[in-house]
């Protein structure tokens, strides 16, 4: 999953952009996640952190938003490599649960790991029942 630059205007997003997370792609309009570099005081959620160029980027559910696609720009360039910044499996992990969070739907996650525990119950008694 890579990191692009949302860059609206220089009063919206500063010279330098927000990081933005590519939700749903169209044409014209696109859903979008940025990031934000400040903690938002006013709020009691607790967002989701991810460290972006070793900065701590927040990212908030009110910086989910429909926008016009040309306002992202360039990809976020990692520093390290220089090419696009792509969050890591467990950065990706993490958004998609903060993202379900917000919604009724259950984390798949957690799902997975309920059934890979029942697995395991059902492995070990499988396993005791044929040593005896």
């Amino acid at each position: 999953m890579h990191v692009y630059t949302l860059h609206r205007s220089n009063e919206l997003d500063h010279e330098y952009g927000h990081p933005a997370i590519l939700l749903k792609y169209k044409f014209n309009k696109s859903l979008i996640w940025y990031g934000t570099t400040k903690l938002d005081l006013k709020t009691q959620e607790k967002p989701l952190t991810i460290f972006i160029n070793n900065r701590k980027t927040y990212f908030y559910s009110s910086g989910i938003e429909k926008i016009k696609t040309k306002f992202l720009k360039i990809a976020w360039v990692d520093f390290k490599t220089y090419n696009a910044y792509k969050l890591s499996n467990n950065e990706q992990q993490q958004l998609i649960s903060k993202f379900i969070s917000f919604t009724l739907v259950k984390d798949p996650y957690l799902k997975i790991q309920e059934l890979e525990k029942q697995i395991e119950l059902l492995q070990d008694s499988k396993s005791k029942n044929h040593s005896h």
